[in-house]
This record gives structure tokens, sequence and C-alpha cells, in this order.
């Protein structure tokens, strides 16, 4: 898929793209897709061990990231009594995924993770940086 100058040019404004970004989610959430590639996956998980590694070899070599939001308890949750102060989470990766962004809400909170390969991210520290300054960007904009 070759992305769209709106996603691609250093110059665009912020709001543009998110626009786009969400208008693309938007088109997949409403799509079959995410149901479609989950049952695959349970069908996967359910094959002979050398099997289920090609498939997801060949399955995983279909994209080269992961990307989710999830919109998690909106009140403070508590474990033994304890209240859970944050929650962090990773979406897996596997095959030749190199990089898992995962959004997570909790208890009117965002937290943005991100996974990265060394090998493809020496530095992941710079993507959240990166992140950082868009969102800033963003709230300026608005």
């Amino acid at each position: 898929m070759r992305l769209s100058p709106v996603l691609t040019g250093m110059t665009t404004y912020p709001f543009v793209r998110l626009t786009e970004v969400k208008r693309r989610m938007d088109a997949i959430k409403s799509s079959h897709e995410g149901a479609f590639a989950y049952g695959i996956l349970s069908l996967i998980g359910r094959t002979p061990a050398r099997l289920e590694e090609r498939l997801i070899d060949f399955f995983s070599a279909k994209g080269s990231m992961v990307l989710t939001n999830v919109p998690g308890p909106r009140r403070r949750l508590s474990l033994a009594g304890t209240p859970l102060g944050g929650v962090l989470v990773w979406a897996p990766c596997s095959g030749s995924v190199g990089m898992s962004v995962s959004v997570f809400s909790y208890a009117g909170s965002v937290t943005v993770c991100f996974l990265t390969d060394a090998g493809l991210v020496p530095d992941p520290q710079a993507l959240a940086d990166g992140f950082r300054e868009e969102l800033l960007a963003l709230a300026r904009a608005a």
C-alpha cells in the first residue's frame, strides 16, 4: 500500500494527519478484517507446531507493525485491595513484524507503549519523543 502525501509529508499539519489516520482506522473497524484475522490466527494455533510456525511466518509477512488501541476500564480497579495506579500493555509481535504500538486507556488516562525489534529501531525512545511532540502539536492546534 502506498501512503498518501497526507501521511508522509513532513510539512503536513498534524490535525490533517490525525483525521486521515482516524478515517482509515474507522474503515478497518467497520470491516470484517479484524474478526477474519482473529479467526485465522485461532485456526493456525490448532495446527501442528511446524505448520503453525510456517503459517505464522506467512501471515505476519503481510504486515510490518501492529497498532492497537484498547479502551480499558473507566474507573480505577483494585487487586487484592490495592488500587492499580496504571496499566502497561504491549501487543505481541511474531514472525517478521518488528514493532507494535499499543494505546490503552485506564481510569481517565492514556498510556502509549512501543515494542520494537532492536535491530530495526535501536532507539525506541525517539519514537516516544516524536509521539509526544506530535501530541503537543495537536494540542496547540486545537
